[in-house]
C-alpha cells in the first residue's frame, strides 16, 4: 500500500511582502528571501543556537531525495543512498530538499533562512521519486511504505543519529509488520526517529492513528497554523507527541535558493522538520542521553494550557527549543514520566532501632491517692477552722460577758 506524502505540492505561492510581485518559487530560478519566517521568529530558534548547532549530529532524512546543489546544503550532505533509480542527490519534487533545509541550511547572504541545527550533516535516504505533483499521469516510484521501512532501517545502520520522515501510513496498511520492524531496530540502536502526524485534504476534524509517527519511541508531529494552533488540516490522533509551526516556512527550495512555504495550510511534513531539528540539537548537547530522554526533553518542555496533560490534536504543545535545550529532569515535572525514572515520593520516617519506654504499674499509687485526699481533707479543715476563727471569738467573749453579769445581779 502506498504511503501518504504530507507536505503537499511543492510549488509553493510566496508571500507578497517576501517576494513583492514575484508569487511563483519556479525551478530553474534562484532567489531569496530576506525576511525571517512566522515560523523560525515564533520558536526564537536563534536564541538557541549559542547552546548547540546541531554539530557533530547526522540526521537522516528518508524522503525524496536532497539536492545537495542547493546553496544552503552545499557542505552539509553526505553520500546517502537511494532506493529508486537515480542518486539519493537529485530530488524531483523537491520535498526532502525543504525538509533538509528547516533542518540544517546554511547561511546564505541574502536570505533569511537558516536550519534549526545549521552545524548538523545531513543524511540523504531517497525511497520514492516524484516529479507530478497533480497526479495527472502515474509515477514510477511513488511513495511507498516498503521502501519507507527500508530507508529507516539503512539509515540506522549507516550512522544516522536522527532520522526524519515527513510521511505516513494508515493503520491498515499491510506493509506495517515491515515498517515497525524497523522502528524496533531504531529503538535498539538508540536512534531518535521523528515522524509527521499526517495531513488531509479537507477542513474537516478527523482522527486516526498514523505510522511511523505512532510507533513505540517514535516522535509524532502535528503542525500549527500561524495563530499557533493545530487546525483540522493536521489528522489528530495518538501518534501526536507535539507540534510545531507548518505555515509560512522556509524551505530550500530544489537548486534554487529558498522558498516560503506553507502558504495555503500548515503541513506537518514542514512542522516534524523543526522537531528534527532540535532533536539533532539535544544530541549534541546531551550526547550521553538515550533516544527515550531526548524525546521526553523535547515533550515535557512544550507549550501547552495544562502542563500535566496532553491531547491528540497537539500531544504535548508546541515545542520550546531553548526550554527543551535547558530544562532540568526532574522526575515531579508536570508532563510525561521521564523514561526508566520513578516519581519521588515523601520519605516514610525510618525505623528507630531504640524500643520506647513504656509505663510499669506503680504499687504504691492507691496509698498514694488516698493520701492525696486525706491531705486535701486537712487543708480544707484548716482553711475553714481559719475561717471560724475570728467567729467563735466573738462568740466566746459575748458568752463571758454574760456570765459576769448574771454574777453581778446575784450578788
Amino acid at each position: 500500500m502506498a504511503a501518504t506524502l504530507l507536505a503537499g505540492p511543492v510549488t509553493v505561492v510566496g508571500a507578497a511582502p517576501a517576494f513583492a510581485d514575484e508569487t511563483d518559487c519556479e525551478v530553474g530560478t534562484t532567489r531569496y528571501v530576506n525576511e525571517s519566517s512566522y515560523a523560525i521568529s515564533s520558536l526564537s530558534i536563534p536564541q538557541s543556537w549559542g547552546l548547540a548547532t546541531g554539530k557533530g549530529v547526522t540526521v537522516a532524512v528518508v524522503d525524496s531525495g536532497v539536492d545537495s546543489g542547493n546553496a544552503h546544503l552545499r557542505g552539509a550532505v553526505l553520500p546517502g543512498t537511494s532506493f529508486v533509480p537515480g542518486p539519493p542527490t537529485q530530488d524531483l519534487l523537491g520535498h526532502g530538499t525543504g525538509v533538509a533545509g528547516i533542518i540544517a541550511a546554511r547561511y546564505v547572504d541574502g536570505s533569511a533562512l537558516v536550519g534549526a541545527a545549521p552545524d548538523a550533516k545531513i543524511l540523504p535516504v531517497r525511497v520514492f521519486q516524484d516529479e507530478d505533483t497533480t497526479g495527472s499521469r502515474p509515477v514510477a516510484y511513488p511513495p511507498d511504505t516498503r521502501r519507507m521501512a527500508q530507508g529507516i532501517a539503512w539509515a540506522v545502520r549507516n550512522g544516522a543519529d536522527v532520522v526524519n520522515v515527513s510521511m505516513s501510513t494508515r493503520p491498515t496498511d499491510d506493509a506495517l509488520p515491515e515498517l515497525k520492524a524497523a522502528l524496533d531496530l531504531a529503538r535498539r540502536k538508540d536512534v531518535v526517529v521523528v515522524a509527521s502526524g499526517g495531513n488531509q485534504d479537507v477542513d474537516e476534524a478527523f482522527t486516526q492513528i498514523r505510522y511511523p509517527a505512532g510507533g513505540d519511541g517514535v516522535i509524532g508531529v502535528a503542525a500549527t497554523n500561524q495563530s499557533g494552533e493545530v487546525d483540522n488540516w493536521s489528522i489528530h490522533g495518538a501518534q501526536n507527541d507535539v507540534s510545531a509551526p507548518g505555515s509560512e516556512v522556509l524551505i530550500s527550495y530544489h537548486a534554487n535558493g529558498d522558498c516560503l512555504a506553507g502558504q495555503d495550510h500548515a503541513y506537518t511534513s514542514w512542522a516534524t522538520g523543526f522537531v528534527t531539528g532540535l532533536a539533532a540539537q539535544l544530541r549534541q548537547r546531551y550526547p550521553k542521553e538515550s533516544a527515550d530522554q531526548i524525546a521526553y526533553r523535547i515533550m515535557a518542555s512544550a507549550d501547552r494550557p495544562r502542563m500535566s496533560e496532553r491531547d491528540e490534536v497537539q500531544g504535548w504543545g508546541q515545542i520550546r527549543p531553548y526550554s527543551a535545550l535547558t530544562m532540568t529532569l526532574d522526575p515531579n515535572r508536570p508532563g510525561p514520566p521521564i523514561p526508566g525514572v520513578a516519581p519521588r515520593t515523601e520519605p516514610k520516617p525510618a525505623g528507630s532501632p531504640v524500643s520506647p519506654l513504656t509505663a510499669r504499674p506503680d504499687p504504691l499509687a492507691p496509698a498514694r491517692v488516698q493520701a492525696l485526699w486525706w491531705g486535701l481533707a486537712a487543708v480544707g479543715l484548716c482553711a475553714l477552722a481559719l475561717v471560724l476563727r475570728p467567729w467563735l471569738g466573738r462568740l466566746g467573749r459575748r458568752t463571758t460577758r454574760g456570765r459576769r453579769r448574771s454574777a453581778a445581779e446575784q450578788a
